[in-house]
Formats: structure tokens, sequence, C-alpha cells
């Protein structure tokens, strides 16, 4: 390969924005079990820099020494003192400041990239605002006021987390690393917060004497943190310490694994996949440790001989080559690597079980050991990465469990913390996944489109986008074409994960070529890569989890079902919450007076519940007991007509009777293919068969258990892209029966106040004969003195008059609504002065 036709790894990890090296160190950090990350010390120091330009903080701090001596009291304060340090000063002084060090931007960050097998305490600490103030005070203490060089011959120790002299918890190593293409940038290579070690203290006695006093130190320091005391605990204890000397051993590795790889030659056009950052990771740390896998004579063969490792991997896509890495091995050195996409001179072995092409001077045994010590070696890296994933996964139920395990806001208002929860969880799963973009959604049924609960991105300025975002997603709803490119809508539609492993922006070619271009909306950066979750609730789905790479192939199948397993504790907290708020708004109306607004909130409520397109809510006939009227629907767009009676047809009450026959929790039927109804899609209102329903459900509800008295029925429609079968899926058993229990409470307590209100009603009507002839004529008189023209007056009179009949038919007449509206506007109409209200007053309005 000509050097002219090469580029270093380096530069092409650069120019992915470096989320290739997130990868790497990733692996590494799983392999050593360290905690590792990269700090850009050279733009940390900028960014320390511009703080001496704001007005405030020259006002707050004249002049550099005081700014000094208040970083100096609280790096070194205990934990009390910082917090008392900190307390007021965080939310009203440095909360501006603090984001602008936290930018979205990749580029401006402090960290070149995001700890990598970081201990799951040190992660849930971070998610405190206070806790991030103290670890950049930390570093700006460590590197600036100390003035501690960014270069030095071996790694060095600083305490991280210190309570008191006896209680040093955590500590960090650092190393200095260079990068050829920036070689003006200062970046550290950064272990830890690991823990120290006491002796051979484990156990309990680990437990109590640095777990704890952590713990501790850190919900004194948080407030409203005691409420996780003991899974921090248990996180805490779950990480083993470790002494410098072993840590220094472990960085050595990374730093030199690291450096060489960074110089590994690629073709210039050389097009990587994750999987393929993820072999050359898993090469490179074999090759560290093969002095102790392999032994002395295999390893003896192998000096000065060229090994060809085929990256390789399932489902790799055939319109893409597969990549070769060649290896020089040396015994003094570390080993050179060049990429190629040329077969190896030596026979291609890619049929065996390793990919691995092997000089014949090894022998038939020394090549059986390579490959046997190689893949025990694999085997044991992705057990670690199993672990790492299930222990990520038991710490987001964790998280989960505390913020959406219970409401803790009012309900009937958007609430701006939830926002943020959403938001932290696509930030979470973003650092994961090494992830650009991460996009969170909530699936309306009854419009078929999704709204935006959270999102992160790498760029700038989203929180501003987010409403364009979800205007434009809600626009392409209805737009077939686009919506089949939207990978959030295939996701809904098809029911699975959809999986787009790149994307070229120019030529609109996706791969795989089955998968259709990525649509982005407009104002962001475009998808090159994508995941879809659907967000399903026992079959039905709830949203979709959206992640989103700017370059192709920044996913692989390992991602996918991440995401998969993401989305699947996400349904599990999210739902748990919407029923809940479901069941509080059940009992808000805007007027609490008016049965039929009651009705109508509890049809939204359930359909909203029970994740369906609409519904409409029937009650027994009070004239014929084995008829049903329809009391309430909802449809989530207009109809010509709000008359309920529109629902009532033969073919509805001929299901709702043989649901109740049968005394089942609930009964579902595809339309046309059922028991009890043939032409039920015919039968109903002419715009509501537009919308092709496929499937009904039918959930009656009873006073008792033993399901004697009904006291009312709801109907489910849901089309096919619902995925309707309730029955297929035994959890919505539990649900429908909770649910049912308490909407049959509640349309009990609406008969009873409808009934006395209709005795209130008669009440009126019999007031309203006696004073309908007072009424009558002081309003004439009142409306002839002001001079009304002839025929407005006697149209006035005229509906007046009629109504006054319809009135005096006693129980049978006007509503409630009707009766204030016609009197109000009879009132205003004829401008009737005070005297005259106080009549309306006495006679009608105070009676209600």
């Amino acid at each position: 390969m000509s050097k002219s036709n090469t580029l270093l790894y380096e530069k092409y990890i650069q120019d992915q924005d470096y989320w290739p090296l997130q990868i790497i160190q990733d692996e590494y950090a799983r392999a050593l079990d360290v905690p590792l990350h990269i700090y850009n010390l050279s733009k940390a120091r900028e960014i320390w820099g511009q703080f001496s330009k704001d007005a405030k903080f020259k006002e707050r701090f004249q002049k550099q020494q005081d700014f000094h001596n208040y970083v100096i009291a609280i790096a070194e304060a205990t934990v009390g003192n910082f917090n008392d340090l900190a307390k007021k000063d965080m939310e009203e002084f440095w909360k501006p400041f603090f984001r602008k060090q936290n930018h979205r931007n990749c580029k401006k960050r402090c960290w070149l990239t995001t700890p990598g097998a970081a201990y799951s305490l040190v992660q849930s600490f971070q998610e405190y605002r206070r806790w991030r103030l103290r670890d950049f005070f930390f570093y700006y203490h460590l590197f600036v006021i100390k003035s501690r060089p960014a270069s030095f011959d071996k790694p060095e120790v600083a305490d991280y987390f210190v309570k008191d002299e006896e209680h040093k918890s955590l500590y960090v190593a650092f190393e200095p690393l260079r990068l050829s293409s920036n070689p003006r940038e200062e970046y550290l290579l950064v272990a830890g917060p690991v823990w120290y070690p006491i002796d051979t203290l484990t156990g309990s006695g680990f437990e109590k004497e640095r777990v704890k006093p952590l713990v501790d130190s850190f919900c004194q320091l948080i407030q409203g943190a005691n409420t996780r005391r003991d899974n921090f605990i248990r996180m805490g204890s779950n990480a083993f310490p470790l002494n410098p000397s072993q840590l220094f051993k472990r960085m050595k590795k990374v730093k030199e694994g690291i450096t060489h790889l960074l110089e590994t030659q690629l073709p210039a056009d050389a097009r990587l996949h994750r999987c393929d950052h993820v072999k050359l990771a898993e090469w490179s740390l074999f090759t560290l440790r093969s002095r102790q896998l392999l032994s002395s004579n295999l390893y003896e063969k192998l000096s000065e001989q060229e090994i060809n490792y085929r990256l390789d991997h399932p489902n790799r896509l055939n319109e893409l080559p597969v990549p070769w890495l060649k290896t020089w091995w040396n015994m003094t050195i570390p080993q050179h690597f060049e990429l190629s996409y040329e077969l190896p001179l030596v026979k291609n072995q890619q049929q065996e079980y390793l990919p691995l092409s092997l000089p014949d001077s090894l022998g038939k045994e020394g090549k059986d050991e390579f490959k046997d010590e190689f893949l025990w070696f694999l085997n044991r890296l992705s057990t670690r990465r199993n672990a790492k994933r299930m222990e990520l996964l038991l710490v987001l139920r964790e998280w989960l469990s505390d913020h959406f395990g219970f409401l803790t806001a009012k309900l009937d208002k958007a609430q701006s913390d939830s926002d943020e929860k959403y938001n932290w969880l696509c930030r979470w799963v973003a650092s994961r996944i090494t992830a650009s973009r991460v996009i969170l959604y909530y699936y309306n049924h009854g419009t078929d489109w999704v709204k935006v609960m959270g999102i992160y991105c790498e760029e700038n300025d989203l929180t501003k986008k987010t409403q364009s975002v979800f205007e434009q997603v809600k626009q392409i709803s209805s737009d077939a074409d686009k919506r089949k490119q939207s990978i959030c809508y295939r996701c809904i539609d098809e029911l699975k994960v959809k999986f787009t492993r790149g994307y070229d922006v120019k030529t609109q070619q996706s791969f795989p070529n089955t998968e259709p271009p990525l649509w982005t909306p407009s104002g962001l950066r475009p998808s090159e890569s994508a995941i879809a979750a659907p967000i399903l609730v026992h079959g039905r789905v709830w949203g979709v989890l959206e992640v989103n790479g700017f370059y192709p192939f920044q996913f692989c199948w390992d991602n996918k079902k991440f995401v998969q397993d993401v989305a699947n504790i996400f349904s599990l907290f999210f739902y748990l919450n919407h029923l809940l708020r479901g069941l509080h708004k059940l009992n808000l109306t805007k007027n609490q007076n008016q049965v039929d607004e009651e009705y109508q909130n509890i049809c939204h409520q359930l359909a909203a519940i029970f994740l369906s397109h609409s519904a409409t809510l029937w009650v027994p006939s009070s004239s014929q007991p084995t008829k049903y009227t329809c009391v309430g629907w909802y449809v989530n767009k207009s109809f010509i007509t709000s008359d309920c009676g529109q629902w009532e047809n033969d073919e509805n009450n001929q299901l709702i009777s043989g649901i109740l026959k049968s005394k089942e929790l609930f009964y579902q039927e595809e339309v046309g293919k059922g028991h009890f109804i043939k032409n039920w899609q015919t039968a109903q209102p002419k715009p509501f068969q537009d919308f092709k329903i496929t499937h009904i459900c039918v959930i009656p509800f009873y006073v008792s258990e033993q399901k004697e008295e009904l006291i009312g029925t709801v109907m489910l429609y849901n089309r096919k892209n619902d995925i309707g079968s309730f029955d297929t899926f035994e959890g919505w058993n539990h649900k429908i029966k909770f649910v049912g229990e308490y909407v049959a409470m509640l349309l009990k307590t609406i008969d009873v106040q409808q009934k006395e209100g209709q005795h209130n009603q008669n009440f009126i009507a019999h007031e309203m004969k006696q004073n309908v002839t007072l009424i009558r004529e002081q309003a004439s008189t009142f409306g002839k003195n002001r001079n009304f023209y002839f025929g407005h007056y006697e149209r006035l009179r005229s509906k007046f008059d009629s109504f006054i009949a319809q009135l005096q038919m006693g129980p049978s007449g006007p509503t409630k609504t009707e009766l204030i509206k016609v009197l109000t506007d009879f009132q205003n109409d004829l401008n009737i002065p005070s005297e005259v209200e106080v009549k309306f007053d006495q006679c009608i309005l105070v009676n209600y």
C-alpha cells in the first residue's frame, strides 16, 4: 500500500468527530475493568479563560486571586463546608456558566470522550448539578491554580472525593496523551474515579468504611437524594478497590495500545463500520496481552511474522468490502498495524471458526494454540460486555423507579421538570451508545402523529428547535411518501425495530438498500444512520425511541439490541405514569356540573389509557332496559355533528348484548369477522367510516364483582397499525379490571348526581310556571320603553315564548345548559335592567 493512498487512523477518527475513539476507549475500559475518559485540557483552559471576561464574573470576583481563593475553599473543603459554599451560588450564579462549560456542541466540551466503564455509583452522582460543579472545580484547582503540568513521565494520582482525613474514598490517575494531528493540544488520559483500597478490607467492611461514608456525604451534599441511599450503597459495593500501582499498569497498556492504534495506516477511501472499530480495539488488546496469553515458544515464532485478521462480523452488508488488518509482530516494540481491503497472499481461511490468516511457520499446533487463546480472549471480552450492559439496564430501572414510579407534580398542567427527565434519558442513551441525536416520541393513536417528549443532540440551541421538530413530524404524518421515509413512523406502522445502518445524503441511498431514504426535520443535521425501537405496552404502541448518528455505520447490531432493551424498560414506567395521569384526569372537566362533558371526558381518557384510536360510552336506556344509549364519544378529529345519537344502531346494541351475556372481562373482535356483528362498519357515522377501524373492544363496567348490575360500557376502536388484540396479551387483564372498577364508581356517582339534578329541574320547572307571566310582562314593558324595532322585538318575544312552552313540558324540557343560555341571551338582547335580573336569579339561576 503506497503512502500516497493512505492516511493514519487518527486522522480518520478526527474527521468523524472522534466518535470511533469513544468506541475504542470503551472497549479498553471494559477489558481492563477501569473507568477511562480523555480530557481536553487546552479546551478547558480556554473555557476557564472566558469566565474572567464575563461582566457578572468580574462583579463577583474583582481580582483573579479572589476567584482562586474561592475555588481553593471549595476544592479543599469538607463536604459540609462545600454544601454551604455552593448551595446558593449553584442556582443563582454558576448555573449559566456551568451550562456553557457543558455545551452540547462536542467541539466545545472539555471532555473529548465520555467516561467508559465508569462506576455506576459515580454515574448516578453525576446526574446532580452540584456534583458536576465540584468536578469542574476539581480540575481547575489541579491544573490552573496548582499549575500541575500536563506533561509528566509517569501517571500521577489525585484525591477525588474526601470527606475528611480518615475517609479518602475516591481517587483519579492522569497520564498525558498526545495526538500527532493536534500537537499543540493538551490531552489527559484519566483513569477513575476508583476506590482507595483499605489494606485487605473487603465485603461488609469495605461497604462500611468506604461506600457508606461516601454515600452519606453525597446525600448531605445533594439534598433530596436520601430516597436513593440504599441503591447508591448497593452500586458502590459492586465496584472493587484498586491500588495505584495496579491502576498505573493498566493505564500504561491503555496508552500504549491507543497510541499505536492511532498510527494504523488506512486506505484513503476507508469506510469502516462501528464493528470494525470494535474489532480493531479487540485485536489491539489481544496483541498487548499476547506475551501473557501465548506460550514463550509460540511467541518467539511470531517474531517478524505477518498475521492477517479479517474484520468480519455477522450481518455485514454484501455491498461493502471486508477489510483485513495486517499485523507485523515484533518482540521488542509494539506491533505495527495496517488496514487493507486486499486479500492476503497466504491461503484465505475465512471459512474456519476464526477469520485469521496465520503463517505456515507456526505449524498446526502453533496455529491451533493461537486460535484457541484468541477465541478465549474474545469470549472473555464478550462476557464483560454483556455484564456491563446488564448493569447499565439495572441502573436505568432503578432511576426510572425513582422518577416515574409515582406522581410528584400537578397533573393538570405541563411540567418543565418532566420534560427535563425525558431529556436526561435521551442524554443517557446517547452517552451509552455514542449517538449523535436521540429523540423520545409519544404516539397519539387518535391523530396518528407523534409528539416529542424528550430530545438530545450535539447541535447548538436544539431546545429552541424542539417545537419546530414537533410541527414537522406532525405534518408528515398524513403524507404517505414522507411518512415512509421517517424511521419513526415506519417503526410504528410495522411495529418492529427499524435499523438503517448507513445513508448517503448525496445519492439518497440507504444501507441496506431495502430501507428507504432517511428523513430529517429541516434545521437539523441530516442523519446518516438510525435506529428506531417501538415502546410497546403489551403489544400496543406508547411511543418510539429514535437514535440517530451523523455518520454512516455509526451503530451495530449490539446497539440495536441495546436500544430495544431500553425501550422495553421505558414502557413499564412510562405507561405506569401515563395510566395514573389518565385516571387522575377522569375526574377533571371544565364544568363539573355538566354531565355531557363528564361523559365526553371519560371517553377521551379511556381511549388514551388503553392506547386506542377512539371510543364511545354507553349506558342502559332508562325506557328500554335491553337497549343502550350512547352518552359520549371521543374522536380526535371533528365530526359534522356532535350528536351522540348518530352512534345508536342495532349493530352496536347487538355487540353490547353479546358481551354482556358472556360475562367476560372484555371482548374484542375484528370488524366483519366476529360472532356478533357483520355489517358494523357501514352502520357507523359516515365520517367515522373513513378511519378504517378494524378492531372493536368492548369493556363493560359493573357496580359489583358479581357482574349483576351494569352501569356502563365503553367501545374502543382501533386500526390495523394499532395492533389491537387486547385478548392476546394477558398483561392487559389486570389493567382493564383495575380501570373498570374505577370507572364503574365514577359512572355510579354521575348517575346519582344526574338523578338528583333531574329532581332539581322538576322543581325549577314548577317555579318557572308560577313566574312565566311576571317575566313576560316585565320584559315586554322594558322592551317597549327602549323603543326596539318592532320586528326585532317580536322575534325575541317569539323565541322566548317558544322556550317557555318547552320549559312547561317538565322533565323532558331543556337541559340546564340550554336554560341558562337562552335566558342570558334574552336578557342581554333586551338589555333588561337589574330589577329584572334579580327576578331571573331568584326564579332560575339560584335554584340551580
